[in-house]
């Protein structure tokens, strides 16, 4: 079945030049100590606010560090705090979906209320409250982009629930004796999985683009880290004598965000047969 869907998935051109992205970031991220030229937080002021040269191919910025090495550095915090947060509001949303959609009833009512409450709040403004609640720094960002991720798998999670458990087999399971944790893990969650990774595969974008966001205005990481929010808002001020300080750390923004959907989009286009056409 891997198999099967890597093919379909190399088939598409789109689907393709996403991989390509992703593994690049990947091997960015992995070998970023050897792959950065300088150290991302070495200041030198005979070197301030260089253009791109072969000593420093995207310049340097208002203190004189290496905007390469500080965006390759940049790459793993910006990684981390997105699939960070997106594991936690996975984990939290779709185990509350999970108890929703099976058990039903007032459970289900009390529940989806509180989700409905969490949905109706545009995630950048719920992440922008929660920061200003619990602070600034790196894991706290990553809990925002988890809470305002929660109601989204939470609500995917139970349509795919209540799908799944009119079917016969479940029934069959029930009627032999299955517990309810049997039930829902071996035969409602394994068939709602892909639902699921497909989601957090195109929330993974939005959650490095809010991660980046809350660093641009100031409520991310702390200040001089190697984030690309925060090289991003750091250069607005030379955007006139220095704009390459702003051009590639947003360059990369943009190619991480599109490569992250271009691979979303293919594995939905494959695997879900709402949008897969006959081949």
């Amino acid at each position: 079945m891997f198999k099967i869907t890597l093919r379909r998935l190399l088939k598409r051109k789109p689907a393709v030049i996403g991989l390509i992205i992703v593994l690049l970031l990947i091997v960015m991220i992995i070998f970023a100590p050897s792959l950065a030229p300088y150290d991302p937080y070495y200041i030198n002021l005979r070197e301030v606010l260089h253009p791109p040269s072969l000593r420093h191919p995207f310049g340097t910025d208002e203190l004189g560090r290496d905007i390469l090495s500080r965006i390759v550095y940049g790459s793993r915090l910006t990684s981390l705090v997105g699939v960070s947060g997106i594991a936690l509001g996975m984990l939290v949303g779709c185990s509350l979906g999970l108890v929703s959609g099976y058990y039903g009833g007032l459970l289900d009512d009390s529940i989806m209320r509180f989700i409905d409450v969490l949905y109706a709040f545009p995630g950048m403004i719920t992440a922008i409250i929660i920061i200003a609640i619990i602070g600034t720094g790196i894991w706290n960002v990553a809990l925002a982009i988890g809470i305002f991720s929660i109601s989204i798998f939470a609500r995917i999670t139970r349509a795919g629930v209540l799908e799944v458990k009119a079917a016969d087999y479940v029934e069959a399971a029930r009627a032999l004796g299955a517990s309810d944790v049997w039930i829902i893990r071996r035969h409602i969650l394994v068939n709602i999985l892909m639902s699921i990774v497909i989601m957090a595969t195109v929330r993974l974008a939005q959650a490095v683009l809010v991660a980046t966001s809350l660093s641009f205005l100031g409520l991310g990481v702390a200040p001089g880290t190697p984030e690309w929010g925060a090289m991003l808002s750091s250069g607005r001020a030379f955007l006139q004598q220095a704009p390459h300080i702003t051009i590639f750390p947003g360059l990369f923004i943009f190619l991480n965000v599109l490569g992250v959907n271009l691979v979303g989009d293919g594995i939905r286009d494959v695997i879900d047969p709402r949008y897969r056409s006959e081949e």
